[in-house]
């Protein structure tokens, strides 16, 4: 008999569980790729201190449309490419 754990993987936008990452660990200047895919580079953090919600604030490489070129993402949705 099982002990009722759920294994089978989320299915759908989550696919995979990221490891949680702080907004300290990601440096400014670093380059991640957004939950969209596309590449960005660290501007700087907004928010508040440890323990509570802190935003990357990011600038898109290639921005689909120049009035839209920044980004606020949390750090646990980013993949870091180079840092």
């Amino acid at each position: 008999m099982t002990a009722g754990i759920n294994t089978k993987p989320p299915i759908g936008l989550l696919r995979f569980v990221r490891k949680s990452m702080d907004a300290e660990l990601i440096p400014i200047g670093a380059t991640i790729k957004t939950p969209l895919g596309m590449l960005a580079i660290v501007e700087g953090y907004r928010g508040y201190s440890r323990g509570h919600r802190v935003w990357l604030v990011c600038r898109y490489c290639k921005p689909r449309n120049k009035a839209f070129d920044v980004v606020q993402v949390l750090p646990e949705l980013v993949e870091v490419i180079r840092g």
